[in-house]
């Protein structure tokens, strides 16, 4: 019995065939890993904003109420905030803050740690100092806590409320809004208690405070309201 084989057509038919489903597995494939690398990207941004908050949050609950003294040996401010300060790129501020470890103090070091936080090309960095005063010739070390940052603002709650900035040189404030602006995430703000700050004082005056801001500019705007809610309210906790 002679036996029959495939055609040349047959075989190009099935060759198109698994072509096809090669190519559309490729696909899914593609998908699957482009996703993944997506959902890992997001999760590092994210996990590196919540641990520029962390770093943020230990500072200024340990903000320490010593001055500063320059190179000229005169004292500065027990926290300085402006514009521009330390070659930021918007604002930026310096203070003393404590709980620098040092166990069995085998350095010899205080455990004071003058700490800067301040945006460079939309780099959130921590710039700190191995001394709390001023020395000649030393260079501070700098990290990177989060990118893709805009905007950097601080305003200072004292005792006649909120302002942009510290109302008493000699005085820590009672807490400090922190509000920057992500590519990714828009603008956040938090709010963070200082050792001289009540958590019932300040949680109120802030809601009020960004209630009265809100309720001016639906007056100005008149059909603009959702731009106006455009930003997150203060989270008194700091969390």
């Amino acid at each position: 019995m002679k036996q029959r084989g495939f055609t040349l057509l047959e075989m190009l038919v099935a060759i198109v065939i698994f072509a096809l489903l090669t190519m559309a597995a490729y696909q899914v494939l593609q998908g699957v890993m482009r996703s993944d690398e997506i959902s890992q990207r997001h999760g590092e941004s994210l996990q590196a904003l919540q641990r520029a908050m962390f770093f943020m949050q230990r500072d200024f609950t340990q903000l320490a109420p010593r001055s500063v003294r320059d190179e000229t040996e005169e004292q500065r401010p027990l926290m300085m905030a402006e514009k521009y300060l330390l070659e930021s790129d918007d604002m930026g501020i310096e203070m003393l803050v404590l709980g620098w470890r040092n166990p069995q103090s085998v350095i010899r070091r205080s455990h004071l740690q003058r700490v800067a936080y301040l945006l460079k090309d939309e780099k959130l960095i921590k710039r700190f100092y191995n001394h709390p005063d001023a020395v000649v010739g030393y260079e501070p070390r700098e990290m990177v806590l989060l990118e893709d940052v805009e905007e950097l603002n601080f305003r200072f709650h004292g005792s006649s409320g909120w302002s942009q900035q510290v109302s008493d040189s000699n005085q820590l404030p009672r807490a400090v809004e922190v509000t920057l602006r992500h590519k990714d995430y828009g603008e956040l703000r938090r709010v963070f208690l200082s050792p001289e700050g009540s958590r019932a004082t300040v949680a109120s005056q802030a809601q009020e405070d960004a209630n009265r801001n809100t309720n001016q500019g639906g007056s100005d705007s008149g059909t603009n309201n959702g731009d106006n809610n455009s930003g997150s309210q203060p989270d008194p906790d700091g969390s």
